[in-house]
C-alpha cells in the first residue's frame, strides 16, 4: 500500500494557509477544519512550511503575551518532512515514529499531492488487518479463495 492508494481511498484535499496570515486565523482554521495542521503555502501555492497544534501550543506557552500579533510564518515550522507518493506504508509509518511527527505532507514530483496523519495509517493498518482476518476466516471454513 503507497501513500498514493491511501490518498486515493481518503481523498488529497489539503487545506492550507498563508505565512502572512494570522495565527489566530491558523487555529479558527483547525477548529473549523477539525484537523491538526495546515500546509503553509507562498502566493505561487508552493509549500513553504506547516503549522500544527503542537507549534501553535509552544507559541503560546513562550510568547503568551504576543500571540494576538503573531503570524503563521513566525511559528511555522519550515524544516518540513516530507513523503513522497510512491512511499509505502511501512516507511510512512517508520518515517513519522522517527520523526515524531503526526502530519506528513506527500508530495509527487516535489509538489503537494496531498497529506497524511497518523490516524490515515492507522486507519489503513486496520482495513489491512480485517481485510486478512476474512481471508483467514474463509480459508479455514474451507471457502477460499475469499471472494
Amino acid at each position: 500500500m503507497t501513500a498514493r492508494a491511501i490518498l486515493a481511498r481518503k481523498g488529497a484535499e489539503v487545506v492550507t494557509i498563508g505565512p502572512s496570515e494570522p495565527v489566530f486565523g491558523a487555529i479558527e482554521q483547525l477548529n473549523t477544519n477539525r484537523i491538526g495542521a495546515l500546509v503553509v503555502v507562498d502566493e505561487q501555492k508552493e509549500m513553504v512550511g506547516i503549522i500544527t497544534e503542537r507549534d501553535i501550543l509552544q507559541a503560546n506557552a513562550h510568547h503568551f503575551d504576543q500571540m494576538a500579533n503573531l503570524t503563521v510564518g513566525d511559528i511555522m515550522t519550515t524544516d518540513v518532512v516530507t513523503g513522497d507518493i510512491n512511499d509505502n506504508l511501512d516507511y510512512l509509518h517508520f518515517l513519522m515514529c522517527e520523526k515524531k511527527i503526526r502530519h506528513l505532507p506527500i508530495l509527487c514530483e516535489g509538489r503537494l499531492a496531498g497529506l497524511l496523519s497518523t490516524v490515515d495509517l492507522v486507519k489503513e493498518r486496520c482495513r489491512q488487518a480485517e481485510d486478512q482476518e476474512r481471508i483467514l476466516t474463509r480459508y479455514i471454513s474451507g471457502r477460499y479463495p475469499a471472494v
